[in-house]
């Protein structure tokens, strides 16, 4: 993959979720752990998945993309306490042969305080299969 863009910038995602810091969340220094971070990341993924994927894929008849992720990189960036609220942004950065790389920043109010990159492979009878070819051009339209 090329240089990244910068994943800090609010303006680089197109779709958004919301989730809540929870007091569990905290490690015994009162800061947001790192598997939090990682959840986080993982609830802006699953709803771009959900949302922005599987609507394509709702739409093709017989191509389907059943992902599994293969690569999750996380970058903490700042702290972050309970209570709280996150928002999280997501957007595709690449269509490879059989997978898609998507890029998130975990936003407190503006602050950035983690971001992520996700790599999901497309999989049929338990091995990588490629991304047919109606997916490929409806995907190719959310690059940036």
């Amino acid at each position: 993959m090329t240089q990244l863009p910068d994943l800090t910038d609010p303006g680089l995602y197109d779709h958004w979720a919301d989730d809540v810091v929870r007091f569990c969340d905290t490690d015994q220094a009162g800061h947001v752990n790192n598997v939090a971070i990682a959840a986080y990341v993982e609830t802006g993924r699953l709803m771009f998945d959900r949302e922005v994927i599987g609507g394509i894929a709702q739409a093709l008849e017989g191509e389907v993309f059943r992902a599994i992720l293969a690569n999750l990189t996380v970058n903490y960036l700042a702290e972050s306490f309970w209570p709280g609220k996150v928002r999280i942004g997501s957007r595709l950065i690449k269509v490879g042969n059989s997978s898609l790389t998507t890029a998130h920043g975990v936003f407190r109010d503006t602050n950035c305080i983690a971001s992520s990159t996700c790599v999901m492979v497309n999989r049929a009878d338990g091995r990588s299969a490629p991304i047919g070819p109606q997916m490929r051009e409806r995907l190719a339209v959310l690059l940036p």
